[in-house]
């Protein structure tokens, strides 16, 4: 079986613009540890907490995020978003649902 999240990792525009590099690299690190199977993450962020899970199979796992990431998003405690981490085998993206 192939690993998933392994490939080119690109983010939209928005994901960039909203969120940061800082934050799309913590967001990448904890899919590559959370993803095994399903090639579509959900990601739900609520300050520090981020939550992760899939479909198939059903699967989820939270994350709480050190609160050293204020170096990087000094609103972190006001943050809630929701994304998506998408697996293609070409490219690995990560966006909100509403650019897809």
């Amino acid at each position: 079986m192939k690993k998933i999240f392994t490939g080119q990792k690109v983010a939209t525009a928005g994901v960039r613009e909203k969120l940061g590099a800082g934050i799309e690299l913590i967001l990448w690190n904890l899919v590559e540890e959370f993803a095994k199977e399903d090639p579509f993450i959900i990601i739900e962020i609520e300050g520090k907490n981020v939550r992760l899970s899939q479909e198939q199979p059903e699967r989820m796992q939270k994350f709480n995020l050190k609160d050293s990431v204020k170096e990087f998003i000094p609103n972190i405690d006001t943050i809630r978003f929701k994304l998506w981490a998408i697996d293609n085998e070409e490219y690995c993206t990560l966006l909100f649902p509403e650019e897809y």
